[in-house]
């Protein structure tokens, strides 16, 4: 997230997010281990600076306006290592979307105005519970330190 919200926080609209990762399901998986997992991952990672670059058009029909983030090989990395943590729970992530693929971005919602060049730190990763198009909630805040 962008802004900070708490643990438990609920949501059907998505905040202005990056993500690392696309959804997983979580059924069966020792969720405190996974989360422990996590936390060595970000606290090894440290916090990240990150600069959007310009606004790109996603969707099967180009419907989606985004902000790309400008390159950032830790982000990158980041992406790479959380793909690994999953697949460690059993859960293997591989999609259009992920691994050589990825293109880092903000989507924007609403009436959210970005422009190029704006800078964001991203010093928390959170982690968020729910399914598409219903309602959402953070079940755990990991700080990047």
């Amino acid at each position: 997230m962008l802004e900070d919200k708490p643990t438990h926080y609920r949501f059907s609209e998505w905040p202005l997010h990056l993500t690392l990762a696309p959804w997983f399901n979580i059924d069966n998986v020792d969720l405190p281990k996974f989360i422990d997992l996590l936390d060595n991952l970000f606290d090894q990672s440290g916090p990240l600076m990150i600069r959007l670059k310009d606004k790109q058009w996603f969707g099967h029909n180009r419907e989606v306006p985004v902000m790309i983030v400008d390159d950032n090989e830790r982000l990158i990395k980041l992406h790479e290592s959380l793909l690994s943590g999953i697949n460690q729970i059993g859960r293997i992530i591989a999609t259009d979307h992920t691994g050589n693929n990825y293109r880092p971005h903000i989507t924007l919602k609403d009436n959210h105005k970005l422009t190029s060049g704006r800078k964001f730190d991203l010093n928390k990763i959170y982690i968020v519970s729910g399914q598409n198009n219903c309602l959402r909630q953070i079940v755990q805040v990991i700080n990047m330190d």
